[in-house]
C-alpha cells in the first residue's frame, strides 16, 4: 500500500491518496480548493496512472463542499 499525503488549502486540509499494486485509488478527505491543488492532485494520479475508485470523507467541514474539484471526479 502507497501512502501520499497533501496538504491543501487556507485551513489546511490534509488529504491522502491511498493506492496499491493494482493502480486502484481512494482519495480521503479531498480539500483541493485552489487550482494549483487541484493540477498537483491530478498530477500525481496520472503520473502514478492511477484510477480513483472512492472519495471518503471522515468528517464533514469544508470537505463536502470540495469533493468535486477533486480530478477524476465524476463531475470533471
Amino acid at each position: 500500500m502507497k501512502i501520499k499525503k497533501f496538504e491543501f488549502n487556507m485551513f489546511p486540509v490534509n488529504c491522502y491518496v491511498l493506492s496499491d499494486e493494482t493502480k486502484e485509488a481512494v482519495i480521503i478527505d479531498a480539500g483541493c480548493f485552489y487550482e494549483e491543488e487541484k493540477q498537483a492532485l491530478k498530477r500525481y494520479i496520472d503520473s502514478n496512472n492511477l484510477t480513483v475508485k472512492h472519495l471518503l470523507n471522515k468528517h464533514r467541514h469544508n470537505h463536502v463542499c470540495l469533493v468535486s474539484n477533486c480530478p477524476k471526479h465524476p463531475c470533471h
